[in-house]
């Protein structure tokens, strides 16, 4: 038993406790009194409060389901998913759930003899295991067969990474100098591009920028991207865009041209542009940002099939390494975590610019 003297005595929480002096006790001014301090202080210690009204169970598994994965993800699981039951229909195989595994790695094997990637491969994997496990099944992959087929390609096919081309500083200027004309089109097209090139952005990030995340200083402009591929629970990062001697192939002079003409105060940063004028609600897609990329490759002599939506933000990196730049200083603005992903971004003639031989003789 705790000693009398304890503020967990059981008779102090009463408040019958006898106080070892008169300035312990109840004076007329109202104060607390003694035992209903050390009640207090008893409540707090053993770690009890005032109950809070939570509300009632409901279906919120499927209400936050949408916070699971990236929309972009979440597309592409549902493609792949869709691709396995239309093979299983066309064959005369049960789709129903849970599919069974050896139909799965035939699948696989399908695929792989159709060209498809390695990674599309193993993202079809992930989707079709995230399909049965919230449907309450064991995961696919965990049986022996599915594990084996994927092992199997994986060697047969490799796993290295088409990785498209990097735009270059000189390619850029080529790219913008290649968008004829000044209208609110050529205005939006040139700021896309720029801005996505000096602030490394990934195509879907470029398209989910907002006007409130823009912010315009003297030093230049911070661009605030809320939530990427690698930061999927919106801690958010900001990034500085300043100003180049080159107004060519300036972010900042692009992008107020971009506002000034398109009016924009509020809501996406940038929208379509058609035949009727600019979309109110109507935003940049990742896609229409790849197919810029590809249609001004073309028009600049490039070989169009090599460049994407990811070839602005490689290219960055790229400039940056050419022209020695430090890999923490690179990484402050692409946002890589770790130097590993990062490395892969040192292609083509990045090699030469990072060489321990360069110099040595």
């Amino acid at each position: 038993m705790l000693p009398p003297t304890s503020p967990l005595d059981p008779e102090a929480l009463k408040g019958g406790a006898t106080q070892p002096d008169d300035e312990s006790s109840v004076d007329g001014a109202g104060r607390a009194d003694a035992g209903d301090e050390t009640a207090a202080l008893a409540t707090q210690e053993l770690g009890v409060s005032r109950r809070r009204h939570l509300p009632a169970p409901a279906n919120r598994d499927r209400q936050y389901a949408q916070y699971a994965a990236a929309e972009s993800t979440k597309k592409s699981y549902k493609a792949d998913l869709s691709l396995l039951v239309q093979w299983c229909t066309e064959n005369g195989l049960s789709s129903a759930l849970p599919i069974d595994s050896g139909v799965i790695a035939e699948f696989l094997y399908v695929m792989s003899e159709a060209k498809m990637a390695v990674a599309t491969i193993t993202r079809a994997v992930t989707g079709i295991n995230k399909a049965h496990t919230l449907a309450g099944f064991a995961s696919p992959s965990a049986d022996v067969r599915v594990k084996e087929a994927i092992r199997r390609i994986r060697r047969f096919r490799g796993v290295k990474q088409v990785r498209k081309d990097a735009i270059t500083l000189s390619e850029l200027r080529s790219m913008v100098a290649a968008i004829v004309g000044n209208g609110l089109r050529q205005k939006l097209e040139r700021a896309v591009l720029l801005v996505t090139w000096w602030a490394a952005l990934r195509r879907s990030e470029t398209a989910a920028l907002k006007f409130s995340e823009v912010k315009f200083q003297a030093e230049g402009v911070i661009v605030t991207v809320s939530r990427s591929k690698s930061d999927q629970t919106g801690e958010g990062a900001d990034i500085g865009l300043i100003r180049t001697k080159d107004v060519s192939v300036c972010p900042i002079t692009a992008l107020q041209e971009w506002l000034t003409a398109s009016g924009i105060s509020d809501g996406m940063l940038f929208r379509s542009v058609g035949r009727r004028g600019m979309g109110k609600c109507l935003e940049v897609s990742g896609k229409s940002i790849a197919r810029l990329v590809k249609r001004l490759a073309l028009i600049i002599g490039l070989d169009a099939s090599r460049f994407s939506g990811h070839s602005l933000r490689s290219g960055f990196v790229t400039e940056a390494i050419a022209q020695q730049r430090e890999p923490v200083v690179i990484r402050k603005t692409t946002r890589h975590e770790s130097a590993r992903e990062f490395e892969k971004y040192i292609r083509g003639r990045d090699v030469f610019a990072i060489n321990a031989a360069k110099g040595m003789a």
